[in-house]
């Protein structure tokens, strides 16, 4: 795997190359200066709540909400549209808490609840069999969305299939994030090495976009609805879907991010976990069933109109409304897979718990 600042430095990628490389650096120093140091934020909005003291379960009972803190993905991202639906629509008011989002970097949101941040966060299956392995109790809550990435190439390209692209220069997130993980797993199950077949450069999301555009990049792996805005604007193509692949090889699709949170929050907290639970449930049902809503995100999600209509398409699919238990045999294969390739240790039992 290739880091953007290894190969700025490396003389390997030509003038055009060196030069977008060092417009992603500058970028993510700008995010990184903004972001308020050295927690990552995005421009969060409220300050992390303090475990409710025991007891807190009588004030719910009498109808008080009871904060709760979220780290959701800053910018254009489907956990983004999934915190507006619930804030906008006063799901977490009907469920007795009041829901505090604060906005991180996609692969700061999971950092966020690690050093106590926030109450809860995102956080996908690898990552968290990671952290778990550390002694970090970490748990689900329920499952939110399957993977929402595509590899995406330009259009007049001759790659067709994920295979074509062996030996190419292939850009997404970090190690760290779903994003990265997810491909890790999915290009062995096809009989491939993630990092031993292509040649991998990590960049934020903003610099994936630039990596394909300025021709640095043979192919991306991005989400939604950045995917859909590409695909609105022309000149690229998907040649493969991570989720509608691995569902192609295991008979579901590809899960990527759950809502997690400390075992002692949980713990100390019983109710509003569940409450939480019933809340993202709601949530996700919504924009499954009605993908028309996103229509009334249109403009924080910077989509154009064809773009708008592409995202409804492909993105009520992503959110998952299946109880934990429906899906629980599939995270585990998930997780097998990466035990087999060395990327985690043991799998922790059991992968979803109830307050």
């Amino acid at each position: 795997m290739v880091n953007i600042a290894d190969r700025a430095g490396s003389g390997v990628m030509g003038r055009r190359g060196v030069s977008r490389a060092l417009v992603v650096l500058l970028l993510g120093a700008l995010l990184a200066a903004c972001a308020g140091g050295e927690d990552n934020r995005q421009g969060g909005t409220s300050a992390p709540s303090a475990p409710a003291a025991a007891g807190s379960e009588d004030a719910e009972s009498a109808g008080d909400l009871v904060p709760v803190s979220f780290a959701a993905s800053a910018g254009s991202s489907s956990i983004g549209l999934l915190a507006g639906l619930i804030k906008d629509r006063g799901i977490d008011r009907a469920h007795g808490i009041d829901l505090q989002i604060s906005e991180f970097a996609p692969d700061a949101a999971e950092q966020a609840l690690l050093t106590g941040q926030v109450d809860t966060s995102f956080f996908a299956p690898v990552s968290w069999a990671k952290v778990r392995e550390e002694g970090r109790d970490i748990v689900f809550l329920r499952p939110i969305q399957q993977a929402h990435t595509a590899v995406v190439v330009r259009d007049d390209s001759p790659y067709q299939s994920l295979q074509d692209l062996q030996g190419e220069r292939v850009a997404t997130l970090n190690p760290v994030s779903g994003v990265y993980t997810s491909m890790q797993v999915l290009a062995a199950e096809v009989g491939l090495s993630w990092e031993g077949d292509f040649e991998v450069i990590s960049a934020p999301p903003p610099g994936l976009v630039a990596f394909i555009e300025g021709g640095d990049a043979e192919a991306i792996v991005h989400f939604e609805p950045t995917v859909s805005s590409l695909l609105a604007d022309g000149g690229y193509r998907i040649v493969m879907t991570p989720s509608e692949r691995w569902e192609e090889l295991t008979g579901a699709p590809l899960f990527m991010l759950g809502l997690a949170t400390t075992r002692e929050w949980m713990e100390a907290n019983p109710q509003a976990a569940r409450n939480l639970s019933a809340v993202i449930q709601q949530a996700v049902e919504t924009l499954h069933d009605d993908p028309s809503v996103i229509a009334d995100y249109q403009e924080p999600l910077g989509l154009s109109d064809e773009a708008l209509e592409i995202a409804q398409e492909r993105m009520s699919d992503i959110y998952i409304p299946e109880d934990p238990a429906d899906i629980e045999d599939n995270v585990h294969h998930l997780l097998e897979r990466a035990h087999e390739l060395g990327i985690i240790g043991e799998i922790p039992e059991p992968i979803f718990e109830e307050p």
